[in-house]
């Protein structure tokens, strides 16, 4: 999800992928069961555009509980 929000946020940011770099402070707080809605919610914590890395804040929640939840750094590759 963060991905799509990089490239949907800065069309200018010409990237051919964008990579999962670590995941920071994750908490799984409720189980989610087949069947559930999981709520998808991604922030955008800091952007380094000159090095393509992002950091995010991701929360799922099912019926408004959260379910789980960490801050996540991804890098963009450059597109050739």
């Amino acid at each position: 999800l963060g991905a799509l929000y990089v490239l949907r946020a800065f069309p200018e940011i010409k990237t051919k992928a964008i990579y999962l770099m670590s995941m920071d402070h994750c908490r799984f707080r409720k189980p989610v069961i087949p069947g559930s809605v999981l709520d998808l919610r991604v922030d955008l914590l800091q952007a380094r555009h000159a090095r393509l890395i992002y950091k995010f804040k991701g929360v799922t929640s099912v019926n408004g509980e959260v379910a789980s939840e960490a801050e996540i750094t991804a890098m963009g590759v450059a597109a050739d």
